[in-house]
């Protein structure tokens, strides 16, 4: 059974469930309609931006080295920053 969404759904669902195991209903699911909630996509960052944040970084600093090993570990493993710094 997949997950409801909102606490109600679960239960009508729950309670035709009984309902067609107790033979009083049959196939109840062809009338109910349910709404879709619409997913919304992430932001991504532009190629163009990217390649700029991963030069931003001075590589002649200890810090500025961290900082982009930092960066393009985020970026080439997918990770978010509280992933990171974890």
């Amino acid at each position: 059974m997949l997950q409801p969404r909102w606490p109600q759904q679960g239960s009508l669902r729950a309670f035709y469930e009984h309902r067609v195991r107790m033979g009083t209903l049959r196939q109840p699911g062809r009338r109910l309609v349910f709404p879709k909630r619409r997913l919304a996509l992430p932001n991504v960052v532009a190629v163009d931006d990217c390649f700029a944040l991963m030069a931003a970084p001075s590589l002649r600093t200890a810090a500025g080295l961290r900082d982009r090993a930092a960066l393009e570990l985020l970026y080439g493993a997918g990770l978010r920053v509280s992933e990171l710094v974890a």
